[in-house]
């Protein structure tokens, strides 16, 4: 069989299984955790086409998401794509912008202004200050991290219960 035929049966195949997680490399997904966490002791996952890592360096479980693979909430010029890493519980470890549809400017002036590290320990909810002349980017961030933790949720306790189940 010619290889390119192989891959999409085999996304036919895992689609008609449905509901499973399962694990596949993605070098450019890999490479932005790489250069966002610093590790490489990374799993990915794809789950009903959400797509997620968990890192387990340090003893400790946390997960890596990309926000446009879960939310694409728009801002003032369009959607903001961010990387996620949360802890178990969801709070927000650390959060960096990927890439953007909005002016430099407008990514500059968020950086400038420490937007990204407003995010640490946030919860689906918390309240975050918007940027001055930036706030419909900065609100749109904010709702895209809630919006992605309310989709991703319901998938990480699944993996999470089934992860104990297997031990």
């Amino acid at each position: 069989m010619k290889r390119y035929l192989i891959l999409p049966l085999l996304f036919t195949c895992l689609n008609l299984l449905g509901n499973t997680f399962i694990e596949l490399i993605d070098s450019d997904f890999r490479s932005t955790i790489n250069r966002i966490a610093n590790t490489d002791d990374i799993q990915k996952f794809i789950y009903n086409d959400y797509r997620f890592a968990v890192l387990t360096d340090k003893e400790q479980v946390r997960f890596f998401i990309i926000s446009t693979d879960f939310s694409q909430i728009k801002g003032y010029q369009g959607t903001t794509t961010l990387g996620i890493i949360f802890h178990a519980d969801l709070s927000v470890e650390k959060l960096e912008i990927i890439s953007s549809q909005e002016t430099r400017s407008y990514i500059r002036r968020l950086n400038s202004m420490g937007f990204s590290q407003r995010f640490i320990n946030f919860k689906q909810g918390d309240e975050i200050e918007t940027i001055s002349s930036a706030t419909m980017t900065s609100k749109a961030m904010i709702d895209s991290v809630n919006e992605s933790i309310e989709i991703f949720r319901p998938i990480i306790e699944k993996w999470l219960l089934l992860e104990h189940t297997a031990e």
